[in-house]
């Protein structure tokens, strides 16, 4: 259950606005009161924007949004009662969009002003495109920069005549930086056809993004745009990050199998013809090849140093 704390000035109400955006959160007033600034700051104005606050304790994050809504009736604010989850959390946003087009905005994360002016003008020239995203700046708990992601190998000029490729490059696990789309611009009626909860061992939340956007480029096309818009927190205390310093590598190993077989799932029910299914299965089946690979190596390099050290302890080895 979920309680909607409504603002009464909303301009969304009588109207359905362009885009949507949706901002789970939990417990992180600071980094939501920022991520807040910085969707409100768009360039471009006809949004809507969704706040779920995943039962934070205590007032601090829903003073925040109940300061935002006090002077920006685009907000909406709801809290659910009781933690429902990260996943889920992220599709009750979605739940309640109206927009024609849909994004995520993590609680900590910041965007640049233009971010979503950009985005829509590129998804409004091509009604192929069911998601688009910009490069990404990485950056630090202080505002600092890490790093720029260049999405270059899906970028939008590329030669349509190559899409089969690029489409081929959402099947394959471990993925490159591609799955930093996962906060671009949806079409959200393209969007409410995929499955954002897969099953997953032992409950791991890692890589849930690679299949989910796998489900997307089967639908159409997924693009890039360059120029870094937006900016992704890099951060100790990350779910993901939380996550992986618990698990161990043979729950890595299920995971990773698990996900392959969506994949190959994905790949076989989709509406493609046969040809484009087999490109496919293949681009899955070969990263699974090369990832076994570098899985051997490195096992094949501990068990060296292993040899190599008990010699040496034993003074067979100088």
């Amino acid at each position: 259950m979920s309680q909607l704390v409504s603002n009464e000035n909303s301009a969304c109400q009588g109207q359905t606005p362009l885009v949507s955006i949706g901002i789970p959160t939990y417990n992180r007033p600071d980094g939501l009161r920022r991520a807040l600034e910085s969707v409100t700051r768009q360039a471009y104005r006809n949004l809507e924007i969704i706040v779920s606050d995943n039962a934070s304790p205590g007032d601090l994050s829903e003073n925040v949004v109940r300061e935002f809504m006090a002077i920006d009736p685009r907000v909406r604010y709801f809290r659910q009662h009781a933690n429902i989850g990260a996943i889920a959390n992220f599709q009750f946003t979605l739940d309640q969009a109206q927009g024609k087009y849909f994004l995520w905005a993590a609680d900590d994360d910041l965007c640049e002003p233009d971010f979503v002016d950009v985005l829509v003008s590129c998804m409004e020239k091509n009604e192929k495109i069911v998601l688009a995203m910009t490069d990404v700046k990485v950056i630090g708990e202080d505002d600092s920069l890490i790093r720029i992601e260049h999405l270059e190998s899906i970028r939008q000029n590329q030669n349509r005549l190559q899409s089969p490729t690029i489409r081929g490059l959402f099947f394959r696990y471990p993925t490159s930086n591609i799955f930093f789309c996962i906060y671009g611009l949806y079409r959200t009626e393209a969007l409410r056809t995929c499955a954002l909860n897969f099953r997953s061992w032992r409950g791991l939340i890692f890589a849930s993004e690679v299949p989910f956007l796998a489900q997307f480029a089967v639908r159409g096309e997924i693009v890039s745009i360059p120029g870094a818009l937006k900016l992704y927190r890099s951060h100790a205390e990350s779910a993901y990050v939380t996550e992986a310093r618990g698990v161990s590598i043979v729950d890595k190993f299920v995971r990773g199998a698990q996900i392959r077989l969506q994949l190959a799932n994905i790949a076989i029910t989709s509406n493609l013809g046969l040809l484009a299914k087999l490109h496919l299965l293949a681009s899955n089946f070969w990263s699974w090849i090369e990832a076994m690979f570098g899985l051997a190596c490195i096992l094949s390099s501990k068990f060296k140093n292993c040899v190599v050290q008990i010699l040496r302890k034993r003074g067979g080895c100088r």
